[in-house]
């Protein structure tokens, strides 16, 4: 027997239904405390990754984003480079700001954090092309 619980939720909220534990998991971007440990505020955010039963969480006071896991919200690690312009947990990879038309790449282990292959790309053509090869790869 379950039983449905209605809450009236603002714009700016996000409710999940983790599939794992059957629990619901909301959040709002205005000024919640994430499991206990992660301060959400904007521009930080918060997304769910059902293929990898992954959360990942940016805090942008803290300038860090932080891989959860989604059935027991124990955080894994934690990425905290200033330069890190962009986290794809379903793909596991990492961009950084270019410097003088390069753009690092990481491709790490979504499980460990611990990085498996670094490329430094001259254009974005090259970069997305290489993006979309480990999205081939990976699945």
């Amino acid at each position: 027997m379950y039983r449905l619980i209605i809450e009236v939720f603002q714009h700016q909220s996000v409710i999940h239904f983790n599939k794992l534990n059957l629990s619901l998991i909301t959040v709002s971007v205005l000024k919640k405390i994430i499991f206990n440990t992660s301060f959400l505020k904007w521009p930080g955010f918060v997304e769910f990754d059902d293929l990898n039963s992954k959360i990942l969480t940016y805090c942008s006071q803290k300038l860090e984003y932080k891989i959860w896991n989604l059935k027991n919200y124990q955080c894994l690690y934690i990425l905290n480079d200033a330069k890190i312009q962009e986290v794809k947990s379903r793909l596991n990879y990492i961009i950084d700001f270019p410097k003088n038309n390069r753009y690092k790449v990481k491709l790490i282990e979504i499980e460990s954090g611990k990085c498996k292959l670094k490329r430094k790309m001259e254009s974005k053509i090259l970069l997305f092309l290489l993006l979309e090869f480990w999205n081939r790869k990976l699945n």
